[in-house]
């Protein structure tokens, strides 16, 4: 996937990433760099080898859900990152099992004074932490190999964009460090995707996902390893607005055709509403409530969803699910921040293995 962010007032950020299968449907990219390489097993075992690299200077607003404007500052940082998955199909098709090992290293230079105006305490040690290995149990660098395991139930349709049916998803990984630090983490990550019919090819798409980790070790888990809300996932924030442990989104999409060029190319568009935020633990923190302030004077134990609306258009193909463009302007609190523009290129959708074991 080739995502961007064009920033109003100028600017650009963009980068590649591979697509996840319950974000069909959705604005939004993983912010995650790296291009996928395919090799074609013998019988159903479907190992794909990913490699990818990212380096230039991203925001840093502070962590958790209170974080400010104010606070804004850039951070050098690059990344190295290799990964092997293996997957199997059972149930006839709808169950997916697929084992995962994840080799990455990220190292951030130029890090900023903890002296910006907005920063909590908890954000100024991070940074100091972040700035000298002599600091704690964090180093600047980071080596770590992650394993895994997912898991995906999908009751949809094979379609190019199926309007009924759920998919369901699972995902836990360990992080070990392999460098000097004290790093060790747990991942956990869930999500709901769910499509539903109205008339014609209009239909309401819904996903719910989750995102939790959790510290094994001396040192806490570095910024750029943990969940992020921001305009790649919910349009209407800028990149890299929001970091914390863990992560809760809630969107709906109303998705309607507007034309279909020679029965070949789709060309529709979207209105969506989105919930979402960051939290400490968003087991304990969590509060079913909204709230539309901009600076919102937060409670930690308590922390409520923020809201967002986005427009945007789907340029795709009739008869799969990528290629296709998304096109999306997004508002929040903080007022219309972005136009956001998606490349979908799915290189791990699992295939038909071109060989089989003969009997």
């Amino acid at each position: 996937m080739l995502g961007g962010l064009v920033l109003l007032g100028g600017g650009a950020v963009l980068g590649t990433a591979p697509r996840a299968a319950a974000q069909v449907g959705f604005p939004g990219a993983p912010d995650e760099p790296g291009i996928n390489l395919r090799i074609y097993p013998l019988d159903t075992w479907t190992p794909r080898v990913g490699v990818g690299t990212g380096a230039g200077l991203v925001w840093f607003y502070g962590l958790g859900p209170g974080s400010s404007n104010d606070a804004r500052q850039s951070i050098e940082r690059s990344a190295l990152t290799f990964e092997v998955r293996v997957g199997q199909h059972f149930l006839d098709q709808r169950l997916l099992l697929q084992p995962r090992l994840k080799l990455s290293g990220h190292r951030v230079d130029r890090v900023p004074a903890p002296s910006a105006a907005g920063l909590d305490d908890q954000s100024r040690v991070h940074l100091q932490q972040l700035a000298s290995d002599r600091v704690g149990a964090l180093s600047p660098e980071q080596t770590g190999l992650r394993v895994g395991v997912n898991l995906q139930y999908d009751t949809r349709p094979p379609a190019a964009r199926p309007r009924r049916g759920i998919l369901l998803e699972a995902g836990w990984s360990r992080y070990v460090d392999l460098s000097a630090s004290l790093l060790h983490y747990d991942r956990l990550d869930l999500a709901a995707v769910g499509s539903l019919p109205l008339y014609g090819a209009h239909h309401l798409v819904t996903r719910l996902s989750l995102v939790h980790t959790a510290a094994r070790g001396r040192a806490a888990v570095p910024y750029y390893l943990r969940p992020t809300l921001d305009g790649p996932l919910v349009p209407g924030w800028v990149r890299h607005r929001f970091v914390d442990s863990d992560r809760l989104v809630g969107s709906l999409l109303y998705r309607f055709p507007l034309v279909q060029p020679f029965g070949l190319v789709d060309l529709g568009g979207h209105l969506g509403v989105h919930a979402a935020s960051v939290y400490d633990d968003v087991f304990f923190d969590a509060a079913l409530d909204l709230t539309f302030e901009e600076a919102p004077d937060l409670d930690p134990s308590s922390v409520p969803l923020r809201p967002a609306a986005s427009l945007g258009l789907h340029l795709g193909l009739t008869f799969r699910q990528t290629p296709s463009l998304d096109l999306a302007l997004g508002i929040s609190p903080e007022g219309i921040t972005a136009v956001r523009f998606t490349l979908n290129q799915d290189l791990q959708a699992l295939r038909q293995p071109h060989h089989r074991i003969r009997r």
